[in-house]
């Protein structure tokens, strides 16, 4: 935001921002008076790069590990020199960014390599200090604009101080910077990473929430399976038949809800095709938010009656309003993260019986058995 001119022509200046879609309220983020141009300063170029400046490596790999991590289209310092406390570096923006230049005033791609040439001419191991930010920039004035590249002379005027002075390659004013002052970025503490655990947790009515649903009870489609179907077979079918009956209802603009019914799909011990169908089915519902609705049962063997039994298990847990709730004893419970104490110990280590009863290792064992091996299969000794 720009204010009303003085009597010398000058506007004080501020900038405001706040996150996009944000409705809270604005952050000043930096503070600033403008004054007309003057002339730009006739002093004739001297010679580039001037007498006595050493060379020095363009290393910005050194910078990111320090903490300073530069994109490719801020890397423009092609070539560095240093003298007594003088930085000297030419700039030049990539084709991408010299596309844009005549978009601003001056690139801030290009003003930044001018900033920080000075870190890219520090020795390694020289001054090792934290990652710094410009905190005030005094007597910034630009005497031509859309520059794709420059020779910058950096002059330290004190420990966190500097005075930026950018010409173009042929020695005409470009900007010039009385004052740069700059200040250490606060590093956080490292915080103790947190540990959550899964609980579950009562949960109350919604006054307004609908009980109008659809259900699809996973009971009636395991009872429908072979009696002698295995582990896998029975999880593969299970998700194929929920999986259809759930693209089914989110093809559809139906009222209500789909209520996908398993029985002991959550637990210390749960049924591991229920449990599947769990899954599947909350990753349903990130897709189709409020169309879904997950209820888990247990406590006794399943049953396609179970409803039957206890209609109004069913209806307390559609006026819950959660997405996916637990019915044990007549109570409906919902999933909650708590924060938990981590591990203070390793894990313990696993004994060559633990590691032979993987199922890689019972693969081996079944092989060997069988007499079939192969030197090149990878397979090794276990106990």
């Amino acid at each position: 935001m720009a204010g009303a001119p003085d009597a010398a022509g000058g506007r004080p200046v501020t900038v405001w921002a706040r996150p996009a879609g944000a409705t809270g309220p604005w952050s000043r983020h930096a503070t600033a008076t403008t004054a007309p141009v003057q002339a730009p300063p006739t002093e004739p170029a001297g010679t580039w790069p001037p007498a006595g400046a050493e060379r020095m490596a363009v290393d910005y790999p050194r910078l990111a590990a320090n903490g300073h991590h530069y994109g490719l289209a801020f890397r423009a310092v092609s070539a560095l020199w240093r003298r007594d406390g003088e930085v000297f570096a030419e700039l030049a923006l990539s084709p991408a960014e010299s596309a844009t230049a005549d978009s601003y005033t001056l690139h801030p791609a290009l003003f930044d390599a001018a900033l920080h040439s000075a870190l890219l001419a520090e020795e390694p191991g020289e001054r090792p200090r934290e990652p710094r930010a410009p905190l005030a920039c005094t007597g910034l004035t630009v005497y031509a604009t859309g520059a794709t590249a420059a020779r910058a002379v950096v002059r330290r005027l004190g420990e966190d101080e500097f005075r930026v002075t950018l010409t173009d390659p042929v020695g005409r004013p470009l900007a010039a910077v009385e004052s740069m002052v700059t200040r250490a970025i606060p590093t956080a503490a490292t915080a103790r990473a947190e540990t959550y655990r899964l609980t579950w947790r009562p949960a109350a009515p919604v006054h307004d929430a609908s009980t109008e649903h659809e259900l699809l009870d996973v009971a009636r489609l395991a009872a429908a399976l072979p009696a002698d179907a295995t582990p896998p077979e029975r999880v593969r079918e299970l998700l194929t038949a929920v999986l259809e009956a759930v693209r089914e209802w989110t093809s559809d603009a139906r009222p209500g809800r789909l209520t996908v019914l398993t029985h002991n799909a959550t637990g210390d011990d749960p049924d591991l095709a229920e449990a599947a169908v769990a899954g599947l089915v909350r990753s349903a519902q990130s897709e189709h938010p409020d169309r879904i609705v997950l209820v888990d049962r247990g406590g006794v063997p399943a049953s396609p009656g179970d409803l039957e039994t206890a209609p109004g298990d069913l209806e307390t847990a559609l006026r819950s309003g959660e997405p996916q709730v637990r019915v044990r004893d007549g109570l409906i419970l919902a999933p909650r993260l708590i924060l938990t104490d981590p591990p203070t110990t390793e894990p313990p280590a696993r004994t060559p019986r633990e590691r032979c009863s993987s199922p890689a290792a019972r693969v081996r064992s079944e092989r060997a058995s069988r007499g079939i091996w192969s030197p090149n299969a990878g397979y090794g000794t276990c106990c």
